[in-house]
């Protein structure tokens, strides 16, 4: 009898505590101070955490401005400009076009957007914990936070891996510059997985270089990609680089991952202007040594666009669409914790 009296007691202080949770507002940090939000505070909508935007931005130093004609808020800082459309699930970020994973919404008179916009937009780091129901936004990635729930299942994606995904906001090498951060989305259906990476993660990276077409010397984008977020806004650390999605550099194993067939450390791959596509995907070999300066000023780049077409080269900028697939080769094992 005492056992089923302590097993009832346990369940119910369980299921208090389960409530407790539930029920608790959501608390959001900016660089460990605590964000004071009006009426509207932090909700859950369809599984995703949408936060006021005016609070959140504020406590990051960016001033915001609300257009009823539009129905439009601009937010800036310093020299970055973030436009929101009520309704919609399209934002400008300094003029490139950003979509988000849900769309920007009024309530009690205050502009809702989905959290992970808030990287996006201001190159914030962010974290959050259900468990806590904390929101902690990082201004800085020298204090980028990683989960450390010692609970959550381990998987890790194999090293040669090529982790298809879909950029999230358009890059322009007329336009880009060196530093930008972009985010793109691990193609994968809504509740499977892709060789242990769950469905809602994104790959954050940034432009490591940009340059716009000169002359004869084609336009070219150099990406670099720093880190994957789960869809609970754990953060893991990446080793990857640029690689072809092309039938030809890629194998499927059983389970339809892609694997690099070209396993070389050193081959660097860039995009380069040229024709009326996107870009091409140039290997910058020479041991991986070849600066993007020397390559451009001694024609590398022209003479090795100019293999794949008999034609003569036609150089160009390069024009990432909003959408656009990219191929990330695993460098080394990537190791993740899922709840």
């Amino acid at each position: 009898m005492m056992n089923r009296m302590n097993l009832r007691i346990g369940l119910g202080v369980a299921l208090l505590a389960a409530v407790a949770v539930a029920s608790a507002q959501i608390q959001v940090t900016v660089d460990g101070k605590p964000v004071a939000f009006g009426a509207t505070k932090p909700i859950r909508r369809d599984g995703r955490v949408l936060v006021p935007l005016r609070g959140i931005f504020e406590a990051m130093g960016a001033g915001v401005k609300w257009d009823g004609a539009t129905q439009t808020v601009t937010a800036t800082k310093e020299k970055k400009t973030v436009v929101l459309f009520i309704g919609q699930t399209q934002a400008k970020v300094d003029g490139m076009d950003v979509r988000l994973d849900a769309p920007a919404m009024i309530v009690n008179g205050a502009t809702l957007v989905p959290l992970r916009f808030v990287s996006e937009a201001l190159g914030a780091d962010v974290n959050y914990k259900p468990s806590m129901q904390l929101v902690a936004i990082k201004t800085s990635d020298d204090n980028m936070t990683v989960d450390t729930n010692d609970t959550a299942r381990e998987e890790v994606v194999q090293a040669y891996t090529v982790v298809p995904v879909v950029l999230n906001s358009a890059i322009d090498s007329t336009k880009a510059k060196k530093g930008d951060r972009f985010i793109a989305k691990v193609e994968v259906a809504d509740g499977e997985t892709y060789a242990g990476i769950p469905a809602g993660s994104y790959v954050e990276g940034h432009i490591a270089e940009a340059r716009a077409k000169k002359g004869d010397e084609p336009g070219v984008i150099d990406l670099a990609f720093d880190r994957i977020r789960l869809p609970n806004n754990a953060a893991f650390p990446l080793d990857g680089s640029l690689y072809s999605l092309e039938e030809e550099q890629v194998e499927r194993d059983d389970d339809g991952v892609l694997k690099a067939k070209n396993r070389k450390q050193d081959n660097r791959v860039v995009y380069a202007g040229y024709g009326a596509g996107a870009g091409l995907l140039v290997g910058l070999l020479s041991n991986g040594r070849i600066s993007l300066e020397k390559a451009l000023i001694g024609g590398v780049l022209g003479g090795l666009i100019g293999q794949f077409e008999k034609k003569k080269p036609t150089p160009t900028d390069v024009k990432l669409a909003s959408g656009s697939r990219l191929g990330i080769r695993l460098n080394k094992d990537l190791a993740l914790k899922i709840d």
